[in-house]
């Protein structure tokens, strides 16, 4: 299923507990027009909040701010009513003619903690597994132990289960910062899919990766699994992969 999106910013002033200016800034919680989820609406049990009387897509997403656990909000143009929605699934929505989706872009790294699979784990560092790319730890210092390092090997690669699938718009390396640029990560392939049959590749990078780097993706990737892959023959090692997105 196909996301489409657009962008839009909100930013929070409290004064006296209500929230009183929309600008773009750099500090901001990020929403997206999810078109794919456009008229259906979350169960009882997880919606959080149904006001009425509220004029917009934006006004009604400034609500799910207020609600940490909210992950997104319906809009109905024509009723003015707006669904707040803890979570929710595909097959346990219900249908609602005329409501727009705008999903709150979480913070969030859904990578942590989840099972990896790599092609190999270096003999010489043995401790150097696929888990430590999901640790949480951002050190990018190789020798210290929390990154992960295949052996030498044509097209080594580095896999995670996310467990569920996730709407997906950003994913970020962790480069390892101490080899002097000689073994730094370089010619990645990014993949992503909803099964291992169906994996796409989704993005590359030819030569050297930047210390952090990042994929953006505007119009969203769902996805259950997230492979990194070199291209080549070489040693695949990085200090942390985080994926940001929500559950879909």
């Amino acid at each position: 299923m196909e996301i489409t999106v657009f962008n839009f910013v909100i930013v929070i002033f409290n004064i006296f507990g209500r929230f009183c200016s929309v600008k773009p800034t750099s500090d901001f919680i990020q929403f997206r027009r999810i078109n794919a989820l456009d008229g259906i609406t979350c169960q009882a049990s997880q919606n959080m909040f149904n006001v009425t009387e509220v004029q917009s897509g934006i006004k009604c997403s400034l609500l799910c701010t207020e609600a940490q656990a909210c992950v997104g909000v319906f809009h109905q143009a024509q009723t003015k009513e707006c669904f707040g929605c803890s979570s929710f699934t595909a097959d346990e929505t219900l249908s609602r003619a005329g409501t727009r989706f705008y999903g709150r872009v979480p913070g969030t790294n859904v990578a942590e903690g989840k099972q990896t699979t790599m092609s190999s784990v270096s003999s010489k560092h043995v401790n150097y597994g696929g888990d430590k790319g999901v640790d949480g730890i951002t050190n990018q210092d190789l020798w210290q132990g929390f990154c992960f390092h295949t052996e030498y090997e044509s097209s080594p690669w580095w896999r995670v289960d996310l467990g569920a699938k996730y709407g997906i718009f950003s994913v970020k390396l962790y480069n390892i910062l101490n080899s002097g640029g000689v073994w730094k990560a370089r010619d990645l392939r990014l993949s992503i899919g909803i099964t291992l049959e169906t994996m796409d590749i989704v993005g590359s990078v030819l030569g050297q990766i930047d210390d952090i780097h990042t994929f953006n993706f505007s119009a969203g990737i769902e996805g259950r699994y997230v492979q990194v892959t070199l291209m080549g023959a070489n040693v695949l090692h990085l200090c942390e992969i985080q994926v940001f997105g929500f559950s879909v």
